[in-house]
């Protein structure tokens, strides 16, 4: 599944309990690690907050080339859309 700025991977039923999350950056997106660090950090909070403790299984965050320049609230909403993350 993708999206404008992310690509992502879910892979359910897979572990026993609860959910993981992964955000793979590359050098491409962003060189300083300074600045994909934070862009990890948002990217976990925003997952952590919304998905819900009863998922079962691992998503997979892949960012695009541009996903670094978007405010907290911009990623949220692009995170979050209906289609792309099954909550």
């Amino acid at each position: 599944m993708s999206s404008l700025f992310f690509t992502f991977r879910v892979v359910s039923k897979t572990f026993k309990k609860g959910r993981k999350y992964a955000v793979v950056i590359s050098k491409k997106i962003e060189k300083s690690a300074v600045k994909r660090n934070l862009l990890k950090r948002r990217i976990f909070s925003i997952l952590r907050d919304n998905i819900p403790e009863s998922f079962n299984g691992a998503i997979i965050v892949f960012p695009k080339k541009d996903s670094n320049k978007l405010s907290f609230s911009d990623l949220k909403k692009e995170l979050l859309l209906k289609h792309v993350l099954p909550i």
